[in-house]
C-alpha cells in the first residue's frame, strides 16, 4: 500500500481540529473546578429541547438552561458530547431500519 501524500490544507485542518479539542477539554476542566454540575446541566438542557423541537437553537438552550459558564468556551465540549451522541442515535436507527428491510 503506498503512503498518501497530506497536502498543507489537510495538516492545517487537522492542526486546528486538535486545536480545537485541546482548547474545548482546558475549558471544560476549567469550568469543572468552578462550577462542577454545569457539564450536566447544560448536556440535560440541550437533550430537554432537543425533545421539544426540530431544530435546537443556542438561544434557546440558553433561554432553558439553569447555569451559566464563567467563559463561553466552557460550552464547547457540551456541544461536541451532544453532537457525537445525536450522530451516535442516528447511526445506530440507521443500522437498525437496514436490518429489518
Amino acid at each position: 500500500m503506498e503512503a498518501q501524500q497530506l497536502s498543507f490544507d489537510d495538516v492545517i485542518v487537522r492542526q486546528a481540529l486538535n486545536a480545537r479539542d485541546v482548547g474545548m477539554i482546558e475549558a471544560a476542566f476549567a469550568e469543572t473546578l468552578v462550577s462542577p454540575d454545569f457539564a450536566e446541566v447544560a448536556y440535560a438542557s440541550i437533550c430537554h429541547v432537543a425533545r421539544m423541537q426540530c431544530e435546537v437553537h443556542v438561544d434557546d438552550i440558553l433561554r432553558f438552561c439553569s447555569v451559566k459558564p464563567s467563559h463561553p468556551n466552557a460550552w464547547g465540549a457540551v456541544w461536541m458530547r451532544a453532537i457525537r451522541m445525536a450522530s451516535s442515535a442516528a447511526l445506530a436507527a440507521s443500522s437498525l431500519v437496514n436490518r429489518t428491510r
